[in-house]
């Protein structure tokens, strides 16, 4: 089993998602602008964890290509969390102005070494992160594809599926290398933190009358996600996990 795999989304040359002008927009639903405005923070907010992740992987020496991938998904998120917030406010500007996410370190600050990193921290993140919620929230974006009537809320949805299957692959790969080199233990916390999250599968509860109309602008709700994120844990993060340790363990040096 592998990751979902990402495709570029043919998206609108409007930035906003407006179209053309054609007269005011209708005013959405209140819990439909409140829904895409929270998915809109949550990718602005993203893009400070991956800057956070590319300067781990400088302290760690890691591929290149490691590193090109946690500046696309910097880029990436930017971009996703300006739709969001333009398709839960189409009035907005084309350029939203938010509040500063946490600051990096100042400038003088001694740069920690490889090994003041705590490896083990930072695979446990991606694995949370990137492995297992953006594998989520990519099945879930293609799932609210299937029912979504709104013409710009599918384009985001694209987009948004694309950018969290990139970063899925991203973190499945940053764990293939990390555990090549690190202690048993930390296969094992993997192997742990993944199972745990692995509970009963919900029953399906019959969507009202107002989680149909979330649907209809691609957004799911919270039991729909909870049931998603379980089929998701067993058809492809129990696999991918198995098949990541099992190269992982391949891969090491055996001991004289």
């Amino acid at each position: 089993m592998t990751p979902p795999a990402a495709t570029v989304p043919k998206l609108t040359a409007d930035p906003t998602g407006r179209g053309g002008a054609s007269g005011a927009a209708e005013p959405l639903d209140p819990a439909v602008a409140h829904a895409w405005t929270e998915i809109g923070l949550a990718a602005h907010l993203s893009v400070s964890a991956h800057a956070e992740f590319a300067a781990q992987l400088l302290r760690l020496s890691a591929p290149l290509s490691l590193l090109h991938g946690a500046a696309r998904a910097m880029l990436e998120e930017g971009a996703l969390a300006q739709r969001c917030l333009a398709l839960a406010d189409p009035d907005t500007e084309s350029d939203v102005l938010l509040t500063p996410a946490p600051e990096a370190p100042a400038r003088g600050t001694p740069r920690r070494d490889a090994e003041e990193v705590d490896v083990g921290a930072v695979v446990l993140t991606a694995l949370r992160r990137g492995c297992i919620a953006a594998t989520v929230d990519c099945v879930c974006a293609r799932e609210a594809l299937e029912h979504c009537r709104d013409a710009k809320s599918r384009e985001v949805l694209t987009q948004l599926g694309c950018t969290r299957a990139r970063e899925a692959q991203l973190a499945w790969r940053f764990l293939a290398w990390a555990l090549r080199s690190a202690h048993h233990d930390l296969a094992d916390q993997v192997r742990v933190t993944i199972l745990t999250a692995l509970r009963t599968q919900p029953k399906p509860v019959s969507p009202g009358a107002h989680e149909r109309q979330l649907l209809r602008h691609g957004l799911l709700s919270s039991p729909q996600r909870a049931a998603i994120e379980q089929r998701v844990l067993r058809d492809i993060i129990v696999p991918c996990m198995e098949a990541t340790l099992a190269r992982a363990t391949a891969a090491r040096p055996t001991a004289a």
